[in-house]
């Protein structure tokens, strides 16, 4: 039953519900099929790219880059490392990690089906309507501390 009040919330209008429900479905797609086709999952892939946009990254720095918890960045690491897809070299203050060649080769291969996901998402929007996207959703993720660091008037605590 829908409130009529103008305190309800419509997950239907709302730009935060709306981005989260497409994003979970992207993802999650794109983790069947990079999983199905590749052999890793979307967070490993995400972690591919920033290594290969970025060589010799430490956990934590992928983690900030890709928004993963350093948990999931780290389990992802392993399991890049012991498919051959990533080296970590131990032996600096700070443990690095970088794609082998073999981790390139197949980012290379999921890049190229990433773009043809997003050119079907995009699908019915002009040039324009796309460079006018992306300069919301930049803007949109530039608000994202300013969300963070809200706190309702009269809140409960959390414990």
């Amino acid at each position: 039953m829908k409130r009529d009040d103008a305190r309800a919330f419509d997950p239907t209008v709302s730009v935060a519900a709306l981005l989260n429900t497409l994003n979970n479905r992207l993802s999650s797609g794109a983790s069947d099929l990079y999983l199905r086709h590749f052999g890793v999952g979307i967070n490993e892939w995400r972690i591919l790219t920033v290594l290969c946009s970025t060589s010799g990254c430490t956990a934590a720095y992928i983690a900030a880059r890709a928004a993963i918890h350093l948990t999931v960045i780290s389990r992802g690491l392993r399991s890049l490392q012991g498919k051959g897809l990533v080296d970590i070299d131990r032996s600096a203050w700070q443990r690095l990690a970088m794609p082998t060649a073999e981790g390139r080769a197949l980012h290379d291969r999921i890049a190229a089906v990433a773009l043809a996901r997003e050119h079907c998402l995009l699908q019915g929007l002009s040039p324009a309507e796309v460079d006018s996207l992306r300069g919301l959703l930049g803007r949109l993720t530039a608000n994202v501390a300013a969300v963070d660091a809200y706190a309702p008037e009269g809140g409960a605590a959390s414990s």
